[in-house]
């Protein structure tokens, strides 16, 4: 029955930054860098800018992340896959029957992915390791061919 069964907690730390985030992010402080560089020519003043604005966001970042409390339980247990996410007011538990499931996508890279049912309802999926990733694209392609 272990074999059946793949659950994962997202996010697994407290302070989760997606890696999305970090690459626009990064982009936008290179922006800021270049814009204030050829602006104002020193470059100094722009590291400044750029360091500012980083240390801006990422302050904003781990307070919304603390004021928010968002996580999400995921579970495939035999033919269903369990979601329940966690707000700070609010639980929202489902229960998807993976032979319900018309389409399913896994990005690798930036460890997020999504199922799409029968009934045209879309959930959305988070992972924190690529390896989470694997096991839950092997889990749901051999439920699916099974039904």
């Amino acid at each position: 029955m272990a074999r059946n069964t793949l659950q994962w907690k997202f996010p697994a730390r407290e302070i989760q930054f997606l890696r999305t985030e970090v690459l626009f992010v990064a982009f936008l402080t290179v922006l800021i860098f270049l814009v204030t560089l050829f602006q104002l020519g020193d470059g100094r003043l722009a590291a400044l800018y750029a360091a500012l604005f980083l240390i801006i966001y990422g302050v904003l970042s781990v307070i919304v992340q603390k004021i928010g409390r968002a996580e999400a339980h995921y579970a495939v247990r035999g033919k269903h896959l369990h979601i329940v996410k966690k707000t700070l007011r609010k639980t929202v538990k489902e229960k998807i029957p993976l032979r319900e499931v018309v389409q399913h996508k896994v990005d690798k890279v930036f460890l997020g992915g999504s199922v799409l049912t029968k009934k045209g309802r879309k959930h959305a999926l988070f992972f924190n390791t690529r390896k989470e990733a694997e096991g839950f694209e092997r889990m749901v392609k051999r439920q699916v061919r099974r039904a």
